[in-house]
């Protein structure tokens, strides 16, 4: 209730246009979120096997580089840059929850700036952040949340500043962080291109046709030379998420077609990113570990988006309940989705509880204690 309850106030407030207003209400949601994440305990899918990275990593940078081979630190499964930072607090003795705390702090800070300086619909903005990618991104996938705030931050500044070299200087650090983001070193390029060849509904229509048939081809060339690639194909959730990318499309270039003349470079820019992304989404689609790589390419849809709305004339409060249904849908998918993926005991997205440092123990009522034992072991 309380993650509802959030979205809601959101949803409450999305009226609020006054300048002053709505950045009260992002400073606000801001300092809100960073308590709610940086008390969490035993939230998110993957907050354990964090723990397990924690506590397995040594306490100072001597051992780090001296007793670590590559084989070693590639067991791990993590980047360097996550690596160093775990390191650092636990040289500092600090623990592993003032960990989190802080890989909350980072992301949310420049999501949140980011949000503060380039949007003009900050209400929205929140809103699709919170519903489609703060459960996500900042209360489990830490490594490549943190990537995605960087990203985010940093193209943004690339289409401000014109700043290449800063640009890859941020990227690289992102990289660090979750590899992934090595991805996104062809976003200079993207941005070189016509705005046609991506903003043509017959051209984007083409090439997503193209892309979706050369992916199910080369799924099908990687699973004929590795056969256990096929455990990471979408199965049935394939064809909704398929269906989701689609509808986006169609969302935003029936907004596009009524708005272009209203929309900045900067806008134009984002466009082309979003529209790339969600075609390269239809090329690596068909196999579920490829398509989180869009994920940095979509993610600037809480910018984009929300401008496009505001400078509709007709038919804005349609297209506006339709993103709101759309994102509480994939908010509440989300929640069902931790329930079973954690294992908790009650399947009810309703007693989906944000458990907190101050009461621990009360985990242990919501998932197995088989899941948490580590952690309670070393205390």
């Amino acid at each position: 209730m309380a993650y509802i309850m959030l979205l809601s106030s959101i949803v409450i407030l999305s009226p609020v246009t006054k300048k002053q207003e709505t950045n009260n209400i992002v400073t606000l949601f801001y300092i809100f979120l960073l308590f709610f994440a940086c008390t969490r305990f035993g939230v998110g899918t993957d907050y354990f096997n964090y723990y397990k990275i924690f506590s397995g990593l040594p306490d100072n940078l001597s051992k780090y580089f001296n007793n670590l081979t590559l084989i070693d630190l590639m067991s791990y499964g993590v980047e360097p840059g996550f690596s160093f930072l775990i390191i650092l607090f636990k040289s500092l003795n600090l623990s592993y929850l003032q960990f989190i705390a802080f890989c909350s702090l980072i992301p949310l800070t420049l999501i949140f700036y980011t949000i503060q300086k380039y949007s003009i619909n900050k209400t929205l903005s929140l809103f699709i952040f919170i519903a489609n990618y703060y459960m996500v991104y900042i209360e489990s996938a830490l490594r490549q949340g943190i990537a995605m705030s960087i990203f985010i931050y940093a193209v943004l500044y690339l289409i401000s500043t014109k700043k290449i070299i800063n640009y890859f200087f941020l990227i690289f650090i992102g990289i660090t962080f979750h590899l992934s983001l090595i991805v996104t070193l062809i976003i200079p390029i993207i941005l070189k291109f016509n705005k046609k060849l991506f903003l043509n509904k017959y051209s984007v229509i083409f090439l997503s046709i193209i892309a979706f048939t050369a992916g199910i081809v080369f799924l099908r060339s990687i699973v004929s030379i590795f056969p256990r690639a096929a455990y990471y194909m979408g199965g049935d959730s394939f064809y909704f998420a398929i269906f989701l990318k689609s509808l986006n499309i169609i969302l935003v270039f029936y907004m596009y077609t009524r708005v272009k003349n209203n929309l900045s470079q900067t806008e134009i820019s984002l466009l082309k990113i979003y529209i790339f992304g969600n075609m390269f989404y239809f090329f690596v689609s068909s196999i579920s570990v490829f398509s989180r790589l869009t994920e940095y390419f979509i993610f600037l849809e809480i910018i984009l988006i929300p401008s496009m709305i505001t400078f509709l004339r007709r038919g804005k409060i349609l297209v506006i309940t339709v993103y709101i249904l759309l994102f509480s849908f994939l908010f509440i998918k989300d929640i069902d989705s931790f329930l079973y993926q954690r294992e908790y005991y009650s399947k009810n997205i309703f007693n989906y509880k944000h458990v907190t440092i101050f009461n621990k123990e009360e985990i242990t009522n919501e998932v197995p204690r088989t899941i948490s034992i580590k952690y309670f072991n070393n205390r």
